[in-house]
């Protein structure tokens, strides 16, 4: 009987209230709690201004988006090597606020260039404060304790994105360049505002110094201080490789379901704002219960495996939502919803557990930018290979995107299981 199945939830619930003690972890939800507002309110205008008041074209918009997600996936893996070698709160102070820097330079953007340039800053910087962040993390906490304070702070993110895009309606009623600048540099704000926060981080986050050994890490591998490269180490690469396949979910539910839900069923379009509102709920209701026991490596790789099996019968209902009367594809959809969100939240944590606990813990910066960097691979990918199967072919499409989510999840499995069998040395 394994550790997570003696633990009563009352005594995960206990476990929680203990790291909403720490200092770090409320450092890290003050700070969250700020710029996740901007986020929200970025995420909403982005497209929009750049298309209504920029002028661009929805090809330069794509391509932009592209070649920024390109500039995430580079970043992510040289911030998490420099968090192993400088001081991770100055890191993450910094490219935190660079980012709100340049989300208020959206105001000077007038042509494709400038546009360019600032959305590869702001997605750059973004990827790079999320690897130094989880770098943190794997410092700052243990076993479980790792997995649930990534849990907290996501549903604290999750808050903050809706009521950020509830302030972004504001400019969207008023529909003017000025209004959107208004929120744009607040939006900027915010993630000044959260960088000074994270100011106040203990140096216990900090890398170790090279020559001294981290007492409190029980690393899986070689346990000289120099510790073994991610390139090194084929189930880190396999769980980033799985993980960042699973993860074209969140490009799925940003980009094909709108676009479904609008031009495939005949649902009201109403309906795509009810998605966004019922996931953000239950992401908020059911991640931080279902982080418990993802310290425990094949428990982990299980959920994993099924959130590839809930995520197919998310598709399912979705390519079935098609061209039937609207009741029906209002209840498929809010159903196929539910599913995709509850796939998100079991894959989430059982890679976040992963993703600690496979680690060498003397280089935690070097595999947590590898991890990120898996993300940001599907994050690229994920709008062409939505539009090229769901979108394109139907429920062949649907049926196509479901078993590559299958695969991934029981890819994890199969990582987690050889990490589990194989010995310590």
């Amino acid at each position: 009987m394994t550790e997570f199945d003696r633990e009563s939830p009352s005594s995960f619930t206990e476990k929680i209230k203990k790291n909403l003690s720490s200092p770090v972890l409320r450092t890290l939800m003050l700070a969250a709690t700020v710029s996740t507002v901007g986020r929200g309110i970025f995420i909403t205008l982005n497209v929009l201004y750049l298309t209504r008041f920029v002028e661009l074209s929805p090809i330069q918009v794509a391509l932009i988006l592209l070649l920024a997600e390109g500039g995430g996936v580079i970043t992510s893996l040289l911030a998490g090597y420099l968090a192993d070698r400088l001081s991770a709160r100055l890191l993450v102070t910094f490219f935190i606020g660079i980012e709100g820097l340049g989300l208020i330079a959206y105001v000077f953007v007038n042509d494709f260039i400038t546009a360019l340039a600032v959305s590869i800053t702001v997605l750059a910087m973004h990827s790079s404060a999320e690897s130094v962040r989880a770098a943190i993390i794997a410092r700052a906490f243990t076993g479980e304790d790792r997995v649930s304070t990534r849990a907290v702070l996501r549903t604290i993110g999750n808050v903050g994105i809706a009521l950020g895009g509830g302030f972004a309606t504001i400019p969207l009623i008023i529909n003017s360049a000025t209004a959107y600048h208004a929120l744009l540099v607040t939006a900027g704000a915010t993630f000044m505002a959260s960088a000074l926060q994270l100011k106040r981080l203990p140096s216990r986050v900090d890398a170790p110094s090279r020559t001294q050994p981290e007492n409190n890490m029980h690393p899986i591998g070689p346990t000289h201080k120099e510790g073994i490269s991610p390139f090194r180490n084929p189930r880190y690469i396999g769980l980033s490789i799985f993980s960042g396949i699973f993860g074209m979910q969140f490009g799925l539910a940003e980009v094909g379901v709108p676009q479904w839900i609008v031009t495939h069923t005949d649902a009201p379009h109403i309906m795509v704002s009810v998605a966004l509102i019922l996931s953000t709920l239950l992401v908020i209701a059911f991640q931080i219960p279902a982080s418990r026991g993802t310290h425990d490596v094949r428990y982990a790789g299980r959920i994993s495996s099924w959130a590839g099996i809930i995520m197919l019968l998310a598709c399912l209902l979705y390519a079935f939502s098609s061209k039937i009367s609207p009741v029906w594809a209002i209840v498929l959809l809010v159903g196929a919803v539910t599913f995709h969100t509850f796939a998100e939240i079991f894959s989430t944590s059982g890679t976040w557990g992963l993703s600690f606990e496979l680690a060498d813990h003397h280089r935690v910066g070097a595999y947590q930018g590898m991890f990120n960097m898996g993300f940001s691979l599907g994050a690229m990918f994920a709008p062409a290979v939505v539009t090229i199967t769901a979108l394109e072919l139907g429920t062949v499409g649907w049926l196509i995107l479901g078993a590559i989510f299958v695969v991934a999840g029981w890819g994890i499995r199969y990582v987690s299981r050889l990490a589990d069998t194989t010995p310590k040395r």
